[in-house]
């Protein structure tokens, strides 16, 4: 759901979907989260996302990149932790919006 709102709040692209959606799209984003935690030892919450641009007419991938943030959390506490790591999901998907524009 953040991913969409990411893309749809940029206005970068026609029409974003959901899988089901029954859209016929030229391209679809592959992700994969590989990380998404909080570094006990620096301190940071920690994001990071493989993404991929598939072309849906022939399955061929067009672009793919990794995509990380570190954000300092204020504290352990669930609260502090939570905000540290929406911050730096959402680096990571305004970097992923920013890419996947000129990435086609």
């Amino acid at each position: 759901a953040k991913t969409i709102q990411a893309f749809e709040n940029a206005s970068r692209i026609r029409a974003v979907s959901r899988p089901g959606d029954r859209v016929a799209a030229d391209y679809q984003l592959s992700m994969d989260i590989r990380a998404f935690q909080l570094d006990s030892g620096t301190g940071e919450a920690f994001v990071e996302l493989s993404a991929k641009i598939v072309s849906d007419r022939t399955g061929r991938i067009v672009a793919a990149r990794v995509f990380s943030a570190r954000v300092p959390v204020a504290g352990a506490e669930p609260g502090a932790v939570a905000q540290g790591l929406d911050a730096a999901l959402s680096r990571v998907l305004i970097e992923i919006v920013r890419w996947s524009g000129g990435a086609r």
